[in-house]
């Protein structure tokens, strides 16, 4: 599916996606407060780089996902991003400059995070949006003659 991790592919959603076609499916869960799960974790993992990657494929891929949750927006969208993520993407990059300026770098970080999360999420909205192709955007479908 499109929410699939593919060959080095980071920040999918399979599970996430699975868990929603269960709940709406009429399935249900259980939580275990106590249960608690252990794995390795490579040392790449533990640097900037790949989290900065993460972050960007993450967003690709909750653009995919078209979640309801997400989707709601009191101003609608803009050029196919609901436009509270314009809002986060501001508060973000504010964010990352004060902490910047106050020599944060942690926060800095975290901000720049936000940034890259939009920047996947946003470029393949934009993307859907201007393309003739796809229904969701705002590009009209491609005519079969």
């Amino acid at each position: 599916t499109d929410f699939q991790r593919v060959k080095d592919g980071i920040g999918s959603l399979e599970d996430h996606e699975m868990l929603l076609r269960l709940w709406r499916a009429g399935s249900r869960g259980l939580y275990l407060p106590e249960l608690v799960v252990t794995a390795e974790i490579e040392p790449d993992r533990m640097e900037k780089k790949y989290h900065r990657k993460w972050h960007a494929s993450h967003g690709r891929f909750y653009a995919a996902l078209h979640s309801e949750e997400v989707e709601q927006s009191r101003l609608g969208k803009i050029l196919g991003v609901p436009a509270h993520f314009y809002r986060q993407a501001l508060s973000d990059a504010g964010g990352w400059a004060s902490a910047i300026i106050r020599r944060q770098a942690g926060d800095a970080f975290t901000h720049e995070l936000g940034i890259r999360y939009f920047g996947g999420f946003a470029g393949r909205r934009w993307r859907e949006f201007f393309s003739p192709t796809d229904k969701r955007g705002g590009g009209k479908a491609k005519s079969s003659s």
